[in-house]
C-alpha cells in the first residue's frame, strides 16, 4: 500500500511524493460456496476463417517446398554398386520397403516383408528391401537367407530421395522414379492400394 505525504522542500516549495508503507497481509473472508463468485471463463481464441485458411495454404505450399534428393548409389547383396534409376530401369515399377536390422523385432519382421512382396506380386508391382544406415554385414547377415531381393543404403540417401521421414516405410516408385504413393508398411494396406503402375 502507498501513502502519498506532502514533503515542504528547502526551498519552501511544496511537492508530492510517494512513500512507500509497511504491509501485511490482510486476511479474506471465507465464503460458503453458494456465494462464490466464479473465476470468469475465457474460451479459446478464435481464428477468422482468412487467418486459418491463408496458414493452411502456407503450410501446404512449405510441404511442396520438399525436394527429393538425386537417385543415389546402392550397394548390391554382391557388393557391386548400382544406380537407383538403373535399378529401376531394369526391374519397373516397384513396392520399395525402406527397412534396417536395427529397427525393434516387431517391426523387422521378415515374414512380413515376404507377405508384402506377394502383394506387390498380386498388384503387378517388383519388390526390393532397401536396408539403410547400417553395415551392408549387418544387411546381409538379416536379410541374407530370407529370399527377398534387397540393396544396401549406408547413408540413408533414399530417405531423402523418397522423401520418407520414418522407418519402416513402404513406397510405391514408377519405373521413371516418379513416388506414386508412401503407404502403411502393411500388406492389406497395398493390396486395397488402387493407383496405377
Amino acid at each position: 500500500m502507498i501513502a502519498e505525504v506532502e514533503v515542504e522542500e528547502v526551498i519552501g516549495a511544496r511537492a508530492r511524493h510517494a512513500v512507500p508503507l509497511p504491509t501485511r497481509p490482510v486476511p479474506q473472508p471465507i465464503l460458503p460456496t453458494a456465494e462464490r463468485v466464479p473465476t470468469r471463463y475465457t474460451p479459446p481464441m478464435r481464428i477468422p476463417r482468412p487467418l486459418a485458411v491463408f496458414c493452411l495454404v502456407l503450410a501446404t505450399s512449405a510441404m511442396s517446398f520438399a525436394q527429393p534428393a538425386p537417385p543415389p548409389m546402392l550397394g548390391q547383396p554382391d557388393g557391386v554398386n548400382v544406380g537407383w534409376s538403373d535399378w529401376l530401369g531394369a526391374h519397373g515399377s516397384t513396392a520399395v520397403v525402406i527397412w534396417a536390422s536395427w529397427l525393434p523385432e516387431e517391426q523387422r519382421d521378415i515374414k512380413g516383408l515376404a507377405d508384402i512382396r506377394r502383394a506387390a506380386a498380386d498388384k503387378g508391382l517388383d519388390f526390393v528391401v532397401i536396408a539403410i544406415q547400417e553395415p551392408i554385414s549387418a544387411s546381409r547377415d538379416a536379410l541374407g537367407s530370407s529370399g527377398l531381393p534387397w540393396l544396401h543404403d549406408r547413408h540413408g540417401a533414399m530417405l531423402k530421395h523418397l522423401l520418407i521421414y520414418r522407418v519402416p516405410a513402404l513406397a510405391i516408385v514408377r519405373k521413371d522414379g516418379t513416388v506414386l504413393a508412401r503407404l502403411q508398411l502393411d500388406p492389406q494396406v497395398l493390396a486395397k492400394w488402387s493407383g496405377s503402375k
